[in-house]
């Protein structure tokens, strides 16, 4: 146990580590500020309304590069060091070019589907038509980027955008749909400022090379781990989108006040795997178990060193809590809790889980997320109709724990049956 805690230490105090998990720490803060303030400055229908937007933006960004949003770091870092600047050039252009294609394709889907039919978030959805080329193209960047060693700088363009939507919201007094038309276009001012900035940095040389093309072998070496990314996030996001479908607006707002206080209770193990992953593959490719088993170990108790004092609070403090959002919200307190149990047994299956992906046993990771996925759409389909946003918790959390456990026990299963 010693032994783990000292190697997680080392691997935590190196020169990108700290700063990234401050930053990352200091995005997450501000995100859950913006939804503090937003909820507090309009009406709970107005938040469901910023919720509903802020969780479909999410999953769709997760489409529209096709899985070079999973790809392309791994793919720059390989062609770098081969020193292919053909194939390093069309790898990059490939996923701008098909990550705004994709992202007009869907926003222009959406424009016909609310105009075709009424449903109950319907402003959402013409909200998400009008960003989801920016997100599209934002996502794929900070990818680029984080690919360049440019840590930092595939964040901060995104802080410093969270923090001037809060300085507006604390400083003017503003309708929620002016907000919302705020929101957009500096949202594309900040996307297009940063894309400049990594083309004049990194890319301006190498896009202007001759590229060479192997679109079909790219996206199908992507598309597992799309498919896993993808597959995690839906995981999530499901019980969200089924309760604005079913019970619309206002039941989404109460709703994700609960989901944003959980999800504080898996963002240690979220920003640790992140540091430690390079690490579980080396081992993993070394077949070094011993070093395997120890981070996995560490990365454990760090990631529930921070998510057991986290889920204590949200559990005792839960009506106080809740009423930072609002004073109604405290009257919705059953889903924090469910969701916060899930979300702490997450922590603790988690690191072993995902290590999962990086075995020869990669596939049997995704069938079982896939299968959660399913059962998750399913289940809150038939059930949140009748009972509401609790329903949805129990669903979203009870799927969330049957995957982690049967992915983690797996990974332990085939790695260390031996010892």
């Amino acid at each position: 146990m010693g032994k783990s805690l000292k190697i997680s230490a080392k691997l935590f105090r190196n020169k990108v580590s700290i700063p990234f998990f401050i930053l990352k720490v200091l995005e997450v803060f501000l995100i859950f500020s913006l939804h503090i303030i937003i909820s507090k400055s309009f009406n709970v229908e107005s938040f469901g309304m910023f919720s509903y937007i802020f969780v479909l933006g999410s999953i769709l960004t997760t489409i529209v590069p096709l899985g070079f949003n999973t790809s392309i770091i791994s793919l720059i870092g390989r062609y770098k060091n081969q020193n292919n600047i053909a194939l390093l050039s069309g790898a990059i252009k490939s996923s701008i070019l098909i990550t705004c294609i994709v992202s007009l394709i869907i926003s222009f889907l959406l424009f016909i589907f609310y105009n075709l039919y009424e449903i109950k978030m319907k402003f959402s959805l013409q909200i998400i038509s009008l960003l989801i080329p920016a997100l599209g193209i934002n996502h794929i960047r900070k990818k680029i980027s984080e690919a360049y060693h440019e840590y930092y700088k595939s964040i901060t363009y995104d802080l410093l955008f969270f923090l001037s939507m809060i300085l507006i919201l604390f400083f003017i007094e503003i309708s929620f749909k002016r907000f919302l038309l705020i929101y957009i276009i500096f949202y594309y001012f900040i996307t297009i400022i940063s894309f400049s900035d990594l083309i004049k940095l990194h890319l301006i040389n190498i896009l202007r090379k001759k590229s060479k093309y192997i679109l079909f072998k790219w996206i199908k070496y992507s598309f597992p781990m799309f498919i896993s990314s993808f597959g995690q996030l839906l995981l999530t996001r499901i019980d969200i989108l089924v309760i604005g479908i079913f019970l619309g607006s206002i039941s989404v707002g109460y709703y994700s006040a609960s989901v944003r206080m959980a999800t504080l209770i898996s963002f240690s193990l979220n920003v640790i795997y992140i540091i430690n992953a390079p690490y579980i593959v080396k081992f993993f490719s070394k077949k070094d178990l011993s070093s395997l088993k120890n981070i996995i170990i560490s990365g454990t108790l760090f990631s529930l060193l921070f998510a057991v004092p986290i889920f204590a609070i949200l559990i005792i403090f839960d009506s106080m809590i809740l009423d930072i959002f609002g004073n109604s919200y405290s009257n919705y307190t059953k889903p924090l809790i469910i969701l916060s149990f899930g979300q702490l047994v997450n922590s603790f299956f988690g690191m072993a889980a995902t290590a999962l992906l990086y075995t020869n046993k990669g596939s049997f990771y995704s069938i079982v997320l896939l299968f959660t996925v399913f059962i998750s759409l399913i289940g809150n389909y038939l059930v949140v109709p009748n009972y509401g946003i609790n329903g949805a918790a129990y669903i979203t959390a009870g799927c969330l724990i049957i995957g982690r456990i049967i992915q983690a026990f797996y990974f332990i299963y085939i790695n260390f049956k031996k010892q």
